[in-house]
């Protein structure tokens, strides 16, 4: 891989992420939902987790859980075989996305168990979505559903998909028609780079919140390429995207030109073509 590649896949990837900081709940007033959406990427799972285990409560919290099965959905399985010894394979299997994070969950975070079951920390599941505008239409559904009424929503995805997550809830709430809505934020918990040695792509990732994450538990290089593009091309607004000129599934997102730049160039280069779609 060229360097100048390396650094094309950089600005998508910085601008798809949007937020990986830390979300600051403690300074937070009002009641706060972090809604944890069901991919592969066990770094951002684990982040959630373990941030709600030690955290200072000092207002309402509740975690959602959101997955049901979808294409991604054996991937997160065969992720979470791998890297808990104490999960088999036939515990998960046939298992939703949110059921797949909840016996992780019960497994390896007792102290945020204890919280939840406390009622410190409310709880709920969403297992029914297959994709990501259904994610948040029934996550969405599910908290009215129960009667909360937020300040604050936290969005936990797939950097690669937090652009198109956060314009999904926003379409979600604006289909509703609601007088208040929450402020709805992003934390992808990490942000996606990638450094070049002697054509060689390697991940630099400086800023993980979950401290035990591994390159190995991401993409490979191609599938990041493909989702890269695909992203693009689904959040640009024309006939061929998903915003109001095009299938209508979400609202208008505007890219910045250096993102379109590099979006284009990476098209042309096609490599990772098998995970655009």
């Amino acid at each position: 891989m060229e360097c100048t590649t390396a650094h094309d896949l950089n600005v998508v990837a910085k601008w798809l992420a949007q937020s990986a900081g830390d979300p600051a709940i403690e300074a937070q007033t009002g009641h706060t939902a972090i809604i944890l959406v069901g991919s592969a990427i066990l770094p951002t799972m684990r982040a959630v987790f373990d941030y709600l285990s030690d955290i200072a409560i000092t207002s309402p919290i509740t975690l959602m859980l959101c997955g049901g099965i979808g294409h991604s959905t054996p991937l997160l399985r065969s992720a979470i075989v791998s890297a808990y010894s104490g999960i088999k394979s036939s515990e998960v299997e046939g298992l939703p996305e949110a059921g797949i994070f909840e016996t992780a969950m019960r497994l390896n975070w007792p102290e945020l168990c204890r919280r939840v079951d406390r009622g410190e920390i409310g709880y709920l599941v969403e297992e029914e979505s297959t994709n990501c505008g259904a994610n948040a239409s029934l996550a969405v559904g599910t908290i009215l559903k129960a009667g909360i009424a937020l300040d604050r929503l936290i969005v936990v995805q797939d950097p690669t998909m937090m652009r198109r997550t956060i314009a999904s809830f926003e379409k979600a709430y604006t289909t509703l028609g609601l007088s208040a809505t929450p402020a709805i934020t992003s934390w992808s918990t990490f942000t996606p780079q990638l450094t070049c040695h002697d054509d060689e792509a390697r991940w630099n990732i400086t800023d993980f919140s979950d401290k035990s994450a591994s390159v190995n538990e991401l993409w490979t290089t191609d599938r990041f390429v493909g989702l890269l593009v695909g992203e693009i091309a689904r959040l640009n607004d024309d006939e061929e995207g998903y915003g109001p000129k095009g299938k209508g599934f979400i609202g208008h997102v505007d890219i910045p030109e250096d993102v379109m730049a590099s979006w284009k160039r990476l098209k042309v280069i096609g490599a990772g073509r098998e995970a655009q779609n």
